[in-house]
């Protein structure tokens, strides 16, 4: 019979921070930090166990150390050197006569635990450790419901917005024709991307557009410029979506808006940075990126349907979780969850008992 265990044994619910729970969502540190004071816990005293890199700047900002289980969003070298050669990712911290590397790479809970286990002082140190939750706690559940959202692409809902909108024959047999497959997870190693409104909506603007994820890029890392600003709150007019620009600085980027703004308004001006790509090269009207922009919406809301029963049902636990929370409850640690999902389907995931599956990554133990 298959292993199974019951995660809501470990967790206290007042320690898990959910998306209804703060305004600011990854990489914003304002989750890690509320749980901080929280747990009564200092700088340093914490470990952040995640896969994205939101994840990885999430603890950066929160002075928390992080380690990254790279069996999720983040499991490419390219992206994890990246990191590395982050000062945060590279760096050290000095506390008292000990040097404690920032930010560690773990492929499975066998190696997360043997850091533990092998540096004394590192771990006599940590008071804390705090875990996200798809690709980390569990596994799976949230491609069961892309898949579902996919199999029942186009809705009657798409396609009366796009009746009503007067979408273009062309547009039309687009969107009706998209599947997102697995191309969430490349657009998910992106900073800024973690929400699956942001990276649905991208997805959606990207192949009606013709662009690709260095398009996209290149806007997360630009500036919500004045004429960006304005496309913003003409689709915010067209989507209905209600938005404030003036708390938007000039001097920001637009991936660090993610975190600060609900996942629609970002998705404004995801689709305004690229609008601006795009009619560089051809004559696009914004129109059409504001209807592109509410399909995908639709998408999300479809996918939410199927949300909840996908990680009751389709999600797992990586091998050596249980042994590795069995060893922080024994060394008296303080357990926590902070991720971008609802609450909902936080307590769903750790109420049913979950089947014990192989981690990524290869031996359970470096050693």
């Amino acid at each position: 019979m298959a292993e199974k265990i019951l995660l809501s044994k470990y967790f206290d619910l007042k320690n898990i921070i959910a998306k209804e729970d703060i305004v600011e969502l990854k990489p914003s540190p304002r989750g890690l930090e509320k749980l901080k004071e929280r747990l009564e816990v200092g700088d340093w005293e914490m470990v952040y166990i995640g896969d994205s890199h939101d994840d990885f700047l999430s603890a950066k900002g929160a002075n928390v150390f992080f380690c990254m289980i790279a069996q999720g969003l983040v499991g490419d070298l390219k992206t994890l050197r990246e990191m590395k050669e982050d000062e945060f990712g590279g760096g050290f911290i000095r506390l008292g006569k000990k040097r404690f590397p920032k930010f560690i790479v773990a492929f499975n809970y066998g190696e997360a635990k043997w850091w533990f286990e092998t540096f004394q002082a590192f771990e006599r140190r940590v008071k804390a450790v705090c875990f996200d939750l798809g690709d980390t706690l569990i596994v799976g559940g949230r491609e069961e419901a892309y898949k579902l959202a996919d199999k029942n692409w186009p809705t009657w809902e798409v396609d009366r917005l796009l009746t009503e909108r007067n979408a273009s024959d062309k547009l039309r047999s687009l969107i009706m024709e998209l599947r997102l497959g697995n191309r969430w997870r490349k657009l998910g190693e992106l900073p800024g991307m973690n929400s699956s409104e942001a990276r649905v909506s991208a997805f959606f603007l990207l192949n009606s557009l013709g662009l690709n994820e260095k398009d996209l890029a290149f806007v997360l890392y630009s500036a919500p410029t004045r004429g960006i600003v304005g496309y913003v709150e003409e689709l915010g007019r067209f989507c209905s979506v209600p938005i404030n620009t003036k708390a938007v600085s000039p001097d920001t980027q637009i991936k660090d808006l993610a975190g600060k703004l609900p996942s629609k308004q970002f998705s404004l001006f995801l689709a305004s940075g690229l609008y601006e790509v795009v009619k560089s090269k051809r004559e696009v009207k914004l129109e059409e990126i504001g209807i592109t922009l509410l399909a995908s919406f639709v998408w999300i809301s479809e996918y939410r349907k199927h949300e909840l029963a996908a990680y009751r049902e389709h999600s797992y636990v990586p091998r050596g979780l249980k042994e590795f929370l069995e060893f922080l409850r024994g060394r008296g640690k303080k357990l926590a969850i902070y991720s971008s999902k609802s609450r909902k389907v936080i307590e769903t995931a750790l109420a049913y008992e979950k089947e014990v599956v192989p981690s990524i990554g290869g031996p359970q133990s470096p050693g």
